[in-house]
């Protein structure tokens, strides 16, 4: 779009036949387009506010992307937790070539009188090691 960005409407058309797109689960790939829309969101803004004096150009920066072999978080929106685990979801494809991933539940963990808003898995040290964050409401 000429004069505007790829809004998360639209970008969803350009990225169903995406190999990568088709390896993540379908709320997980959705969520991952919501935040590149919510950061382009946010520039824009920016360059509106500072427009209106409210805001210095300087700081404004266009949202970075990663490189090739970059990790991205993934956020979980709605998880299921059976036996102590949860199992990270995932297309059919992925889990036919890779397998099942299942991560314990934190046993110290109390979510009463709490709604479970999503999980989200942190990449670390290139990728050796995941922080997991449970986000709540």
């Amino acid at each position: 779009a000429e004069g505007g960005y790829l809004r998360y409407e639209s970008n969803y058309h350009h990225c169903k036949n995406n190999e990568n797109y088709q390896l993540l689960q379908t709320d997980i790939a959705q969520q991952t387009l919501k935040v590149v829309d919510r950061s382009f969101k946010s520039f824009f803004g920016l360059i509106q506010k500072a427009k209106e004096g409210l805001y210095r150009f300087e700081k404004i920066r266009i949202p970075r992307y990663l490189n090739q072999e970059g990790y991205f978080p993934l956020i979980i929106p709605r998880i299921i937790i059976k036996n102590g685990y949860f199992n990270i979801p995932m297309s059919r494809k992925f889990k036919a070539e890779y397998g099942a991933v299942k991560i314990p539940f934190p046993q110290g963990l109390v979510l009463v009188n709490k709604n479970l808003k999503e999980v989200r898995i942190i990449p670390r040290f290139n990728a050796s090691f995941f922080e997991v964050e449970f986000i709540t409401e």
